[in-house]
């Protein structure tokens, strides 16, 4: 289960400094988790089976520079970092997400939802 989770699908978005990874589990309505720094997506795996079978859409990209996403090579602010995700939510044509973010993925799911309130329908900021 260290490696993903069963029946996930995997992808990547043309983000600004190259790919974005991200692990997609279930269908329903989109709820995106943003693990902390350094980790990965990879902090979700237990939770993803959990949340996708209460009939969410889990989404779980690697923010830019870790994991299996590329990154950019100057420390971006985190508004940057909240603009990343973008073309993952575009590609996959969702207008309107719950965000849930944990110690740094709590400070990037803050500043997605300060830019783009109309696409933020819950904010769960958790550390």
């Amino acid at each position: 289960m260290l490696n993903g989770v069963p029946g996930e699908r995997r992808f990547y978005a043309a983000a600004p400094w190259g790919q974005l990874h991200y692990r997609v589990l279930g269908d329903g309505p989109p709820i995106v988790l943003l693990h902390q720094t350094p980790w990965t997506s990879l902090q979700y795996v237990r939770a993803m089976p959990l949340i996708a079978a209460a009939g969410f859409q889990v989404l779980a990209p690697d923010t830019p520079g870790y994991g299996l996403s590329h990154g950019p090579a100057a420390c971006p602010l985190l508004e940057e970092y909240a603009a990343a995700l973008l073309p993952m939510l575009d590609e996959r044509g969702l207008d309107k997400i719950t965000l849930l973010g944990h110690h740094t993925g709590a400070l990037i799911a803050a500043a997605f939802a300060a830019r783009w309130p109309a696409r933020v329908e819950a904010l769960i900021l958790h550390g």
